[in-house]
């Protein structure tokens, strides 16, 4: 017992002897009077908003967010080539296919909403100021005699008999004609001196276009995903040929100004219908941008395209002459909006990023012997925006089909209407926009044209060295 007693005073004598250090110190208490500064800065990480800068509308935040993200890698793309890959080079996905010239009825309304296209009956005011008189004098026995031409004095049908189709035959003679009705204008104006721009410009025939844009409230192929309950927006593939196509160097001048009241609250048809029930498919590709010509082209931006109807003019014992009319209309907002669309993107615009300035272009749909006239003004590109956060729409002026002569008998012209002329020749004499305005915004600081880093055409070689005579013999 007394063993056990003896270790554990050993114990509290070793605990003590820890302590006696702390005896030689005063128990009196100091208080410090130094002043302690305290940080108020917040130190956490910035809070992600919920939506991204700018007017988003009804979108999910999370849709948003995919569209500011494809926003920033667009931007750091400093070529046009690296862009128009970025867009086109992507894994395979359902797009919808809509056709340019459709068979179906009653599609108008659908084709107006894709393309968000508001629909102008007549021209715009600039073509009533234009006075071409002079010129429609001097042009006229030469329209005249291609008609005549066209019209008897040569014929086509031996060679056309082989397709088997009738509508074929009487397409590729509209197409024929057209051309040659532009060939021959194109030729007249620049001779006269008035329109330089056209001794510069790009005349094709048979143009392959093709436009792929997102559109908002269209279903999109396969399941939804849980987070985004409420209808976004589905990609549209369309692909077509223009029958002809003239190409210049600088735009058009917009026939109405961007921030113009018909421009933001111009009335279009909702119709936010599934696609499958508009009769469009849909295929598993990747995306096709062709504006008709390469990318280096130095006549970036359309004047004037042309586009035969005949097939539409087959369905008139089928539907009627106002259902075919409706067809010809939706045929030339689709074929007008595609080909500035492409034109756009030609530019380093896209559905990332929009417009700075309108985009405008003319049409003349054709069979040959009606014509009927388009002008058309794509302001906005971005679609896929619902019209809370994006109110700007596309302009399309229409005139009603006219004549452009009654019948060819007796080697002559009956009922030759000059108001159809007037107009081509009109559309050809609206000379591009010569003021200074940066034409590629989109791209940044230090970015050239590549057909301006190099000459278009190869300057002519030097003459060959002249080479040295051999004699006859040797002596």
């Amino acid at each position: 017992m007394a063993a056990v007693m003896w270790s554990r005073c050993q114990k509290v004598h070793g605990r003590l002897s820890r302590l006696k250090p702390l005896q030689k110190h005063s128990t009196s208490c100091f208080f410090s009077t130094q002043v302690v500064q305290v940080d108020k800065e917040v130190h956490y990480p910035p809070i992600k908003p919920r939506y991204p800068p700018g007017e988003w509308g009804y979108m999910a935040p999370t849709v948003a967010w995919e569209w500011q993200d494809g926003m920033d890698e667009i931007r750091k793309t400093t070529s046009l080539k690296d862009r128009l890959k970025r867009l086109c080079e992507i894994p395979e996905r359902h797009i919808w296919n809509i056709q340019a010239m459709t068979n179906e009825p009653y599609m108008l309304p659908y084709q107006q909403y894709v393309t968000k296209t508001h629909l102008i009956k007549g021209l715009p005011d600039l073509y009533n100021t234009m006075d071409v008189e002079k010129e429609l004098d001097n042009l006229r026995p030469a329209i005249i005699d291609l008609i005549l031409f066209e019209n008897g004095a040569v014929d086509r049908e031996k060679w056309l008999k082989k397709t088997g189709q009738s509508w074929l035959h009487s397409s590729h003679k509209a197409q024929c004609f057209v051309g040659q009705l532009l060939h021959t204008l194109m030729s007249g104006l620049s001779m006269s001196g008035k329109c330089d721009y056209l001794m510069k410009g790009q005349f094709d025939e048979s143009v392959r276009v093709a436009g792929h844009w997102h559109r908002h409230g269209l279903r999109k192929k396969g399941k939804q995903h849980p987070l985004h309950p409420r209808p976004q927006h589905a990609g549209i593939q369309i692909d077509y040929l223009a029958d002809c196509q003239i190409r210049v160097e600088k735009p058009l001048a917009p026939f109405l100004p961007k921030e113009d009241v018909v421009c933001r609250e111009g009335h279009y048809p909702d119709y936010q219908y599934d696609p499958v029930v508009m009769g469009l498919y849909s295929h598993f590709t990747k995306p096709t941008l062709i504006a008709g010509h390469w990318s280096e082209d130095p006549c970036p931006f359309g004047l004037l395209s042309a586009h035969v109807t005949n097939m539409c003019h087959q369905l008139e014992p089928k539907f009627g002459t106002d259902v075919v009319r409706d067809i010809i209309t939706g045929y030339g907002i689709l074929a007008a909006f595609s080909w500035q669309l492409s034109l756009a993107h030609y530019q380093g615009f896209n559905m990332y990023l929009d417009l700075t300035y309108p985009f405008c272009g003319q049409s003349i749909l054709t069979n040959g012997k009606s014509f009927r006239f388009m002008a058309y003004q794509l302001n906005t590109l971005h679609l896929w925006k619902d019209d809370q956060s994006n109110p700007i729409r596309n302009i399309c002026w229409q005139t009603e089909e006219i004549n452009m002569f009654d019948r060819v008998e007796n080697g002559e012209v009956k009922g030759l209407n000059d108001d159809v002329l007037r107009i081509i020749l009109r559309f050809l004499m609206n000379a591009p926009r010569s003021d200074d305005i940066d034409l590629k915004p989109a791209f940044t600081e230090g970015f050239t044209s590549p057909h301006l880093q190099w000459p278009y055409i190869a300057d002519k070689p030097p003459p060959p060295a002249p080479v040295k005579e051999l004699p006859l013999y040797v002596e």
